[in-house]
């Protein structure tokens, strides 16, 4: 019969046995410290042995200041100073303690500085000669958290993390947050979490009472396309709608043009027997609607062509978006 487990079989650790590196000294020490670890009761030599077996990122590197401030210890001042790691230069530090480092690696700046105020700097090799029980010894670490990369980890400003981005300019997220003009504005709302209808009405009534919009004279005449047969019904407020229509298709792109929103807005023409074709929407009235955005400070002219989304515009039309969110949690 098969016996059954209560536990999981074969089950993977994530604790190192043996470093990944190839580099002989390192395997060298890994060799001694397991002696010592096996033949002294010392913890100092398992605890040694387990940080040479850690990768780079898991050994951050100690500036040679967080040493002289962990020397400011009581009853720190005697003991040798042991890094299983890199130790490096601060060129802020004025003054170092004269001590004995022990390290896996030095910079050349720290062990200059550490040699020039009458210290010392040993390889753990030399401490297994002088302490092979860690007697008297200081075992400092660095930060894991220290490094550039985490200061990414997370998302949004809400978790005080920073945002990846190519450029440091006043248009990328460098203050998002804290200011309007940023792209990522946190807690707030945009035109994406509005569905499209609902905002292209709210927008249209906003122009509409707000009476800036200049409406060409022919609106009660014209139709919308060459494929259209009729005006449209709503002869009072269709340019609106279609105002509110363009200003969100250009908010969600980065620049738009007159010929795209012709094929945009056009549709299948009735043809009889024939297979219906598209066409294209009319070309007058969507230039018209474009001039007149670009007019009330909505819109502006793109240097590669179209127009884009203006900061003013951008601004109305999130306000205009959030309002209409909290009515209908009102509702």
């Amino acid at each position: 019969m098969g016996r059954d487990h209560t536990t999981k079989q074969h089950a993977r650790s994530g604790h190192r046995q043996a470093p990944k590196s190839e580099n002989v000294y390192l395997k060298s020490l890994v060799k001694l410290y397991s002696f010592l670890a096996r033949r002294t009761d010392a913890p100092f030599n398992k605890i040694v042995l387990r940080s040479l077996f850690l990768s780079k990122i898991n050994r951050p590197p100690v500036s040679v200041s967080r040493i002289a401030r962990a020397l400011k210890q009581q009853g720190a001042s005697e003991k040798t100073v042991v890094v299983v790691g890199t130790v490096t230069d601060d060129v802020r530090l004025h003054q170092f303690p004269k001590t004995t480092v022990a390290a896996l690696r030095f910079t050349a700046g720290a062990k200059a500085t550490i040699l020039k105020n009458g210290g010392e700097a040993i390889t753990l090799d030399q401490l297994a000669l002088r302490a092979p029980t860690g007697s008297n010894t200081l075992t400092i670490r660095g930060s894991r958290n220290a490094r550039e990369a985490v200061r990414h980890f997370g998302m949004g400003p809400h978790k005080h993390k920073a945002p990846r981005i190519m450029s440091k300019g006043r248009k990328f997220e460098k203050a998002r947050g804290r200011r309007n003009s940023r792209g990522f504005k946190m807690p707030g709302y945009s035109v994406r979490d509005v569905p499209a209808q609902d905002f292209i009405n709210a927008y249209a009534q906003f122009l509409q009472r707000q009476g800036k919009l200049e409406v060409p004279g022919y609106v009660e005449l014209v139709k919308t396309s060459a494929g259209n047969e009729l005006p449209p019904q709503e002869a009072e407020n269709w340019f609106y709608k279609r105002a509110a229509s363009v200003a969100r298709h250009i908010y969600l792109r980065k620049q738009v043009g007159v010929g795209a929103l012709n094929k945009l807005y056009g549709g299948s023409k009735n043809r009889g027997g024939q297979p219906g074709k598209h066409t294209d929407a009319s070309g007058s009235v969507n230039r018209r609607a474009l001039q007149a955005l670009e007019k009330i400070g909505v819109l502006e002219i793109s240097p590669k062509g179209g127009r884009r989304i203006s900061e003013n515009g951008q601004r109305d039309l999130d306000r205009i978006a959030a309002q209409t969110l909290e009515a209908e949690d009102d509702e």
